[in-house]
């Protein structure tokens, strides 16, 4: 079944409902590649109602009403926080970011390092 437009990605017509080998439901994008998995049917609502929210709120965006402009600020906050966590910046307690890999875990003792 497909879906009228992509949870992640907004993609119209190009996310699909499939169930995996023990039949429990998720959807898969073709055009950002994501997939998402449930544990349940029951988890399925949001999947069905998200689409139809997306597409009226991306409507009234295109259209300048003010009630909405909180839409491109919260999806730049959002790019933001995930590529500041990809390069570790400003977040406590991280690694900084090396072109190396780097262990976590000491093999010879089986404890985590850091």
């Amino acid at each position: 079944m497909m879906l009228e437009r992509c949870l992640h990605c907004f993609a119209t017509h190009a996310c699909e409902l499939r169930y995996t080998k023990k039949g429990l439901p998720y959807t898969t994008c073709r055009v950002c590649r994501t997939r998402s998995f449930f544990h349940s049917e029951e988890a399925l609502r949001g999947v069905a109602i998200a689409p139809v929210v997306i597409e009226a709120t991306l409507r009234q965006v295109q259209a300048g009403d003010p009630s909405v402009g909180w839409v491109p600020e919260r999806t730049a906050q959002l790019k933001n926080y995930v590529r500041d966590t990809m390069r570790g910046n400003g977040l406590p307690g991280l690694p900084e970011a090396t072109t190396e890999p780097v262990p976590y875990v000491d093999a010879a003792a089986k404890e985590r390092i850091g």
